[in-house]
């Protein structure tokens, strides 16, 4: 962690390749932000060295979880693509930069705080939630959010701007399974609302016994 925000402070050029930046510049920047992805993959790694020797079961805690470091991972991947100043030129201001931000930066931190709301909500607040309902908000959300960004990849690669109000015919099934995804999306949103009001109004109260046995 330490390593990755020291090296992060000296990867701002890569958001400037299109800005005149000089060669010898522009590998500099290319190059430290490769080196980043080092500790970063260490960082993945120590993730998934945790869970070695754990009882895990198929609960919604740990789908969230694992889904949270996959889509980090994606992210990541693709950023490695983005590092290469030459490559960036052609991807800048493409629906490409769109999936990659909102694969490491937005899913990682929605992912996370359903992690923690599944962690920590018995324990701050004394009340349980419906484990089918939430597996059932975790599958409209992994799979709606995956249909939303994943395609964008494709169509920046084929050159889809970002930032338009319009697009030409040929971006149209991309653009059609990116809202169907995020359709799906929005159904999970409403079921997780639909499971607060039902953990928190109809007494899915915990006992003294859980605080007991937790601690």
């Amino acid at each position: 962690s330490i390593w990755i925000a020291v090296l992060g402070t000296s990867v701002w050029g890569h958001h400037m390749y299109t800005a005149g930046l000089d060669i010898d510049t522009r590998t500099y920047f290319s190059a430290a932000t490769m080196i980043i992805a080092i500790p970063s993959a260490v960082k993945i790694f120590n993730w998934l060295g945790t869970f070695f020797g754990s009882n895990q079961k198929i609960q919604p805690l740990w789908c969230w979880t694992y889904s949270f470091i996959f889509l980090f991972t994606v992210g990541g991947l693709s950023g490695i693509i983005l590092s290469s100043a030459s490559l960036d030129i052609i991807l800048h201001d493409t629906y490409y930069v769109v999936a990659h931000f909102h694969y490491t930066l937005s899913l990682g931190a929605v992912y996370g705080i359903f992690c923690g709301f599944c962690l920590w909500l018995p324990y701050m607040y004394g009340i349980s939630f419906d484990g089918m309902m939430m597996m059932a908000v975790f599958f409209c959300f992994f799979v709606g959010t995956n249909m939303t960004f994943f395609p964008m990849h494709f169509a920046g690669l084929q050159g889809m701007p970002r930032k338009i109000l319009d697009y030409p015919d040929c971006f149209f099934a991309f653009q059609i399974i990116s809202s169907l995804g995020s359709v799906i999306t929005f159904v999970g949103f409403i079921l997780f609302n639909y499971l607060l009001i039902d953990s928190i109004f109809f007494s899915r109260f915990l006992g003294v016994s859980f605080y007991n046995y937790h601690s």
